[in-house]
């Protein structure tokens, strides 16, 4: 007997998947357990529908990003922070901060966004960075880091 199943079952398929089970174990666990139901026509031809609209959405969702990334593409965000004399941050910002500073923009990046190979930054200075939006959906962004004072530090450009 074919089913459906409704959620992921270790050792049997993951959810959405079309199975070939014993009809007893089909029908008496299964389906009693509510785990699975019939692989009859109309739930097939539900399910292909509803694979042809996640992959539609998972589409329009990577063409977003991919506009995002070109929309941030080269951006410098500019963050005035309390320094010492020689430049160093008293707290260091952190990738949660930059991501923050990004989303007040004109659009917000993804939840899943992220800062590839980052560590906080420590001292003021122009970083170049590039941000993950998702898939191969990527941009290169920069981040100025300024004494609070309005003073810039010795050590004024630097890469991370």
């Amino acid at each position: 007997m074919k089913v459906i199943l409704k959620q992921d079952i270790k050792g049997l398929g993951r959810a959405r998947e079309i199975i070939e089970v014993a009809d007893g174990y089909g029908r008496n666990f299964l389906m009693a357990r509510g785990l699975a139901r019939l692989a009859d026509n109309v739930a097939v031809r539900e399910l292909q529908k509803e694979q042809e609209l996640a992959g539609k959405k998972a589409a329009q969702a990577a063409a977003a990003r991919q506009r995002l990334a070109k929309t941030l593409q080269g951006q410098s965000f500019v963050f005035e922070l309390p320094a010492g004399e020689k430049g160093e941050l008293y707290a260091a910002l952190k990738e949660k901060e930059i991501l923050l500073k990004i989303s007040q923009g004109t659009v917000a990046p993804p939840a899943s966004a992220r800062i590839l190979e980052f560590t906080p930054i420590k001292a003021v200075g122009d970083y170049e960075l590039r941000l993950v939006l998702g898939d191969a959906s990527t941009a290169d962004i920069k981040v100025i880091i300024k004494a609070k004072n309005g003073k810039k530090a010795k050590n004024q450009s630097q890469s991370n």
